[in-house]
């Protein structure tokens, strides 16, 4: 039984094993679950993971408690590492987080009032200077605790005061001297404590200190004796006896002297609950969540940004660390300080804070990572700012609008002279992060595996995308990275100059090496065929979760790549001419394919040829055998011939009589084409009849000596190219009289340049701007010739009136880019 057992667990074992970010079992691939998902690189500060396994982009909110995520944040202070939510006078600092800062009223924390009230206070350090606008401090609900007497409120900004370095400078936040018994909920609104711009509000804090002034502490409240009798004993609090007088005076005296008064003096005796005073939260209340001390975190944590000091104390969310500004630079375009945030986020403000001797001028600029035709980011550029009066908090407002990038840069219109110091750069909006980008790990399939299809589960809102790409290899390319012990990197040899005692870690990492593939195009539909070269004993996949309006999202749960044996064990091909290629033309194409086939291996008899563009593709001939019989025009002519071809939505396909088995022919297809991209991928893939779903897609190698490209890519002269070229309309006047001749209208119009699935707004207007009919449409792939056609009815089915109608057409573009949009006449005549 027991060997029996043992077996049982072996082959478990040996059937699903669990890496980091992904679980290999002996037919798929497998990620699921928070553990799983938390192993895909991602930006600092863009997604959230649920519990259920749920990957989300972050919500960025307004009007935030800061306090709750306090311990998020690490930061230096006078040379240890803080972790935010740590500070009282004997109380852990685990044990304080857990309980005054925690979103939780049920527990709460009870000063030690043996120690003496002046030990009796708390201090919360919220791990970055946030702008905040209110602080709340609630005590134990009645039954639970007492609220304190007598206390006062502290905040800090994290400067300290001037010539004392190591006590920070502290300003009363609020106060309460009189008597309080029953108030259980303070609000203590923050004024600022400096001129500020009209407009802006908020007042700088890192630190919210809270001490308790006074307490009744033994007298609390008085009870009976039979309540009293019933209290516990650390509840028991003092009991107070008086002599009568005969006037009616009553003086209080000690036990024993009471005990010893003759009956008619004893007066009343009065007993007391003890007090507990119990803080239950603290919350600050903050404009919101501050994007940059968020994202940029991680990257301080690493000890990264060494060289860019600038960026480093800009971003570390501290108020006390400081720097000037150079004053920028515009014929060299440097001195300016860019962030990059990781993802685009609904933004709405750009604060800049300064301790002293803020900048006089300063304009900043935003982008949302959007690519001019050259390359470069696109920004919109702020008015240029004057501040006269130095205010040490400034801040660019503008709508809700999605951002990636921001840049600050410090002019000098005022010829002021001043340092221009700032503290940190904020950046404040509202919604789920429009774009975010998160890389699998290397996936490691054991041996080469043909993957076959790709599964996943989420969730797609209207105005939200999920995409998936994925890539493949059987390389890895190690890179040593060598860190002294304080955390910085340096080279090898100056690493190995280094004593023992200096050095750091060697952190190995990994990088796809030279035969992987590119990411592939988008996969549009959960289990459609697998994308990237295969067989492969390496796989990466990307997800990607976009949505286009700030209270909506995608999200992905599940995912799943399936495996079947490959069907050769190589497949190899490479195009000519793969360079130099005229756009939007026909030209004619050679592409030599050789399967490098096992005895094991089942073959195919199936293969099909496609490209990354919407255009045809006109099959000229298929031929087969060895370079010798290609080179002398000897080889056995496939088609025409015995090869079934059929061609349909730009694919051609064509089938083989019998299984293609044969170990040392090379294929060679013969096609025409247009090309509509900079780089236009063209697919192979080869399965089986019998198989549905098992495609093997060929990588680019060298597949004959006949040419020498090694590719499959082709790279276009596009020049000067519009993303729209010159359309048409066939025939120009047609009757829809339904008579077979003329009877619609087909808008004919090329698209270059646009990579994967897009929009194609087309929709026709009559001249007074009314819209009739809705022609738009999202093709696999929108760079092609695309033919639309009009039958000349309007959306509720109905024949037009002759006329003179408009075809009006439309391009989503990324970086919205001019020369989209088109208007062709139409005339309806019957």
């Amino acid at each position: 039984m027991r060997a029996l057992l043992l077996f049982l667990a072996l082959t478990i074992e040996l059937q699903a094993q669990e890496y980091p970010g992904y679980r290999l079992e002996p037919a798929q691939v497998v990620v699921e679950g928070a553990k799983m998902w938390r192993a895909w690189e991602a930006p600092e500060g863009v997604r959230i993971i649920e519990a259920d396994g749920n990957m989300r982009p972050f919500f960025l909110r307004r009007d935030v408690n800061a306090c709750l995520n306090a311990a998020d944040f690490i930061s230096m202070a006078d040379g240890d590492t803080v972790i935010g939510g740590i500070g009282a006078r004997g109380v852990p600092a685990d044990t304080l987080s857990s309980l005054i800062i925690d979103g939780d009223p049920n527990t709460s924390w009870e000063p030690d009032l043996g120690a003496g009230l002046n030990k009796a206070w708390v201090e919360i350090n919220l791990g970055r200077v946030v702008v905040a606008r209110r602080i709340v401090l609630r005590f134990a609900a009645t039954g639970q605790g007492d609220p304190f007497l007598k206390f006062r409120v502290l905040a800090s900004d994290g400067s300290y005061q001037f010539g004392q370095q190591g006590r920070r400078e502290f300003v009363r936040a609020g106060q309460v001297v009189r008597p309080n018994k029953d108030q259980r909920e303070f609000v203590f609104e923050l004024e600022p404590q400096r001129p500020m711009p009209e407009g802006v509000v908020g007042e700088m804090v890192q630190f919210v200190r809270v001490e308790l002034l006074d307490s009744d502490t033994t007298r609390a409240e008085e009870v009976s004796l039979d309540q009293y009798q019933h209290l516990a004993a650390a509840d028991q609090g003092a009991i107070d006896y008086f002599r009568a007088t005969a006037t009616g005076r009553q003086i209080p005296v000690i036990q024993e002297s009471y005990q010893q008064l003759p009956p008619q003096e004893r007066g009343p005796v009065r007993r007391f609950r003890r007090e507990h005073p119990r803080l239950a939260e603290v919350e600050v209340y903050a404009l919101g969540d501050e994007v940059v001390a968020m994202t940029q975190k991680a990257h301080l944590e690493e000890g990264n940004f060494i060289d860019d000091l600038a960026r480093r104390l800009l971003t570390d969310g501290l108020h006390s660390t400081v720097f000037g500004l150079r004053i920028y630079d515009p014929f060299r375009n440097q001195d300016q300080v860019s962030l990059d945030l990781g993802a685009r986020f609904w933004l709405e403000r750009v604060r800049l804070l300064s301790p002293h001797s803020p900048p006089t001028s300063y304009q900043i600029r935003i982008s949302d990572g959007s690519l001019d035709a050259g390359g470069q980011l696109l920004w919109e550029s702020f008015d240029e700012r004057l501040n006269r009066e130095s205010f040490l908090q400034l801040e660019e407002r503008f709508p809700p609008r999605e951002v990636r990038y921001i840049e600050v840069r410090r002019l000098d219109l005022l010829q002021s002279g001043t340092n221009g110091n700032l503290s940190e750069i904020q950046a404040y909006g509202e919604g789920y992060v429009s774009d975010l980008t998160a890389n699998s790990p290397l996936m490691r399939l054991g041996q080469r595996r043909m993957v076959t299809r790709l599964h996943w589960e989420g969730e797609v809102p209207p105005d939200a995308r999920l995409e998936l790409r994925t890539r493949s290899g059987d390389e890895l390319i190690q890179i040593s990275h060598y860190f002294n012990r304080y955390g910085g990197e340096t080279s090898e040899a100056l690493y190995e100059r280094l004593s023992e005692s200096q050095r750091g870690p060697i952190q190995i990492e990994e990088q796809p090496g030279p035969d992987w593939s590119t990411w592939s195009e988008l996969y549009q539909t959960s289990g459609e065929g697998f994308r990237s070269p295969s067989p492969r004993r390496l796989v990466q996949v990307q997800v990607r979760l976009r949505s286009g309006e700030p209270l909506r999202f995608a999200s992905i749960r599940k995912l799943r790549l399936e495996f079947a044996p490959p069907l050769v064990d190589q497949l190899l091909g490479e195009i000519w001419p793969a360079t130099g290629v005229a756009a939007g033309e026909d030209q004619e194409f050679r592409l030599l394919l050789r399967p490098v086939i096992l005895p094991s291996d089942p073959g195919f008899d199936l293969l099909r040829l496609s490209s990354s563009s919407s255009a045809p593709i006109e099959l000229l001939g298929l031929r087969a055998g060895t370079d010798s019989q290609l080179r002398v025009d000897q080889a056995q002519l496939l088609w025409p011939g015995p090869v079934h071809a059929t061609s349909e939505n730009g694919e051609v396909e064509l089938l083989f009589p019998e299984t293609w088995k044969a170990p040392d022919q090379i294929l060679e297809l013969s096609f025409r084409t247009r090309l509509f991209l900079p780089s236009t991928i063209v697919r192979v893939q080869v399965g089986a009849q019998g198989t549905a779903g098992v495609a093997q897609e060929a990588a680019p190698g060298e597949a004959s000596s006949l040419v020498d490209s090694r590719s499959l890519v082709v790279v276009g002269e596009l020049g000067r190219q519009s993303l729209v070229g010159k359309g048409r309309v066939a025939p120009a006047i047609f009757t829809p009289n339904g008579d077979g001749i003329n009877d619609q209208a087909v808008l004919q119009v090329p698209i270059f340049q646009v990579e994967g699935q897009r929009r194609l707004r087309v929709e026709v207007f009559d001249l007074a701007g009314r819209r009739l009919r809705d022609l738009s449409t999202a093709p696999g792939q929108l760079s092609g010739e695309h033919h639309l056609p009009w039958d000349g009815k309007d959306e509720q089915g109905r024949l037009l009136p002759p006329g003179i109608y408009l075809f009006h057409l439309e391009l989503d573009t990324d970086a919205k880019a001019s020369g989209t949009r088109f208007t062709w006449p139409v005339h309806l005549v019957y």
